[in-house]
């Protein structure tokens, strides 16, 4: 037999006698709570942008700049550190009405 067989065969003689001593309450009192926030109350999940760094390489600086659009809340401001003057002064993040096909 090998170990893996072995293992599971362990596990089996001692998981499903344990098993047998799980059951779902049939009777009880039932308990109501009370909320105390809202759902406008709950906090999300924040992803801060890191700027660039001396001695970041080129995939780095790509890697940081899709990081930086894809941080909660959006701050473009350090999305825009990671361009070149040139691509700075072209660049336009705000979302433009899609075109249909003809």
């Amino acid at each position: 037999m090998t170990r893996c067989r072995s293992v599971a065969a362990l596990m089996a003689t001692l998981v499903l006698p344990l098993s047998a001593c799980i059951s779902m309450p049939e009777s009880g009192p039932v308990v109501e709570t009370r909320s105390e926030g809202s759902p406008d109350d709950q906090a999300g999940t924040f992803i801060d942008a890191k700027p660039p760094q001396p001695g970041d390489s080129a995939t780095d600086i790509v890697t940081g700049f899709l990081e930086a659009m894809t941080a909660t809340p959006i701050d473009l401001n350090v999305a825009r550190e990671f361009l070149t003057r040139d691509a700075e002064a072209a660049w336009d993040p705000e979302p433009r009405p899609s075109r249909t096909p003809r």
